[in-house]
């Protein structure tokens, strides 16, 4: 049995190495990153959802749902919802919230536009 492995080790050991080499030009080159200096600002208030609500009042939006409103239509960022539709308040916040089309969405309370949609 030893036979054997001295075997094998003798004909794994009788194959060739290879080696590649190119010519350092075809390898590539380093790009320089470019640096880029400023300074951070702060988004407008309207523009904080974007990122999403904070998880607490996600948490109360999903975990508290109301009746829903169902209109025709897909229900999209920036639309208004009408004065007859009933927005509940999230406790805590300034933010107020529905369900449409069974989907719960965050609306800014002075303009009524759906500013958040939970999917």
């Amino acid at each position: 049995m030893s036979g054997r492995s001295l075997a094998v080790a003798e004909t794994v050991n009788a194959m060739p190495t290879v080696t590649y080499q190119a010519p350092v030009e075809t390898v590539g080159t380093a790009v320089p990153v470019p640096t880029i200096t400023g300074t951070l600002i702060a988004p407008p208030a309207a523009a904080s959802l974007a990122l999403g609500p904070p998880p607490a009042v996600s948490s109360y939006v999903v975990s508290h749902p109301v009746a829903p409103v169902y209109m025709n239509g897909e229900v999209v960022e920036g639309v208004g919802l009408s004065e007859d539709v009933a927005l509940a308040p999230v406790p805590g916040y300034d933010y107020q919230y529905a369900y449409v089309n069974s989907q719960p969405v965050l609306v800014e309370p002075q303009t009524r536009r759906i500013e958040y949609i939970y999917r």
